[in-house]
């Protein structure tokens, strides 16, 4: 894809549902730092919602770790069902109200050029938990959306690594998986999960929650949880 290409799909217009800022036009720079408060003209709101010029909406993270997080999904209430299709994964479900999932296609465009980080923020009996991982990559559709994560920090167990290098499955993905006769949310599936994020909420039935396995065991679910990313200046 060609660097023009690519400015003109990422491009970003000045609308904020918060109020207006100022970004540079026709730059696909101006798109992978969309959530950044450098590029703003005022204070954010910690979960601010971006419009591209393409129309899709963006939710953003301007709090943790000093913000500027575009996030991937998002689990807090329950109110959305993760046994989806691929064409759902792909497109992306949900609403930036409650529960929601951005897209692997839109993900994966976002994070075309540049250096990435991962950060995944979850709460679980009353404390708050993170994992960042360094060097996230995400492959476009013809590898099923590998993901690749590097370099971790963090204050929970590593679990998550587990998975490090594995394509995104559904029970109708193009490649299968044996786990997806038994887990129906979308996942990057190993044999089978560590972390699974899209499970049913609030499941304690074995293995079948939000899980990360340090944290919940594979018999309770976490109470949130959010996965984001950012370029690294």
């Amino acid at each position: 894809m060609s660097a023009g290409l690519l400015a003109a799909i990422l491009a970003v217009n000045s609308c904020l549902c918060f109020g207006k800022v100022e970004l540079p036009k026709n730059s696909a720079l101006a798109d992978t730092r969309i959530c950044s408060k450098s590029h703003m003209t005022k204070e954010l709101p910690a979960r601010s919602v971006l419009k591209s010029s393409a129309g899709k909406d963006v939710l953003c993270d301007t709090v943790s770790d000093g913000g500027g997080w575009i996030v991937l999904m998002r689990r807090v209430r329950g109110d959305v069902n993760f046994s989806r299709s691929w064409a759902d994964y792909s497109e992306g479900f949900g609403s930036f109200d409650g529960d929601f999932w951005l897209g692997l296609n839109d993900s994966s465009l976002l994070i075309y050029e540049g250096e990435w980080q991962l950060r995944v923020d979850m709460k679980f009996e009353g404390r708050d938990y993170f994992a960042q991982y360094r060097q996230f990559e995400l492959s476009w559709r013809i590898q099923q959306h590998t993901i690749h994560m590097g370099t971790f920090s963090g204050n929970v167990t590593d679990d998550f690594s587990y998975h490090n290098h594995q394509m995104f499955y559904t029970s109708d993905s193009p490649t299968s998986n044996s786990c997806t006769k038994t887990y129906s949310g979308g996942w990057w599936f190993n044999n089978c999960h560590r972390v699974y994020l899209t499970g049913e909420w609030k499941s304690r039935e074995q293995s079948k929650g939000v899980h990360w396995e340090s944290l919940t065991t594979n018999k309770k679910s976490l109470d949130s949880v959010e996965m984001k990313m950012r370029e690294i200046q």
